[in-house]
């Protein structure tokens, strides 16, 4: 994705929500890790034009796919990840074929993960994939 595109989708995801200055900051984090996960795990999948607030989405084969991006930092136990429920509650609102968790690595010198393991204690939910996805790496391990 061009910079230009990259602005429009900013423009797209965070001008239709009210959010404050620190909610945005967020928002813009995400969606950059969002393209550069899709740029380096499968450049074939389209992002879609509305991002809502909480999650993204992008399509494959006309598949609508749900994703969470999660910064590792912000991993510290099940209350981080959302409910079984919820999850099913939003693949139905939104028409989502799955959802995905990818949890972000954004250290410049931190430790990239050779051994396969997840950093993080993963509870049992309803994601349907769960990746790790280390930024400056451009590396992506999937573990479920």
């Amino acid at each position: 994705m061009n910079p230009n595109e990259f602005q429009q989708l900013v423009e797209r995801s965070v001008l239709q929500y009210p959010l404050s200055e620190g909610q945005t900051e967020e928002r813009i984090i995400e969606l950059a890790d969002l393209v550069h996960f899709v740029d380096c795990f499968r450049p074939s999948l389209k992002i879609n034009d509305d991002q809502p607030v909480g999650f993204s989405i992008v399509e494959e084969q006309g598949h609508r796919i749900g994703v969470i991006m999660q910064n590792e930092s912000d991993c510290r136990g099940p209350q981080t990840f959302a409910s079984h429920n919820d999850l099913t509650t939003l693949k139905r609102m939104e028409g989502l074929e799955s959802i995905w968790l990818v949890i972000v690595n954004s250290s410049v010198h931190g430790n990239i993960n050779k051994t396969g393991q997840l950093s993080v204690n993963l509870p049992d939910t309803g994601f349907d994939h769960v990746f790790s996805f280390h930024f400056f790496s451009h590396q992506v391990n999937q573990f479920k």
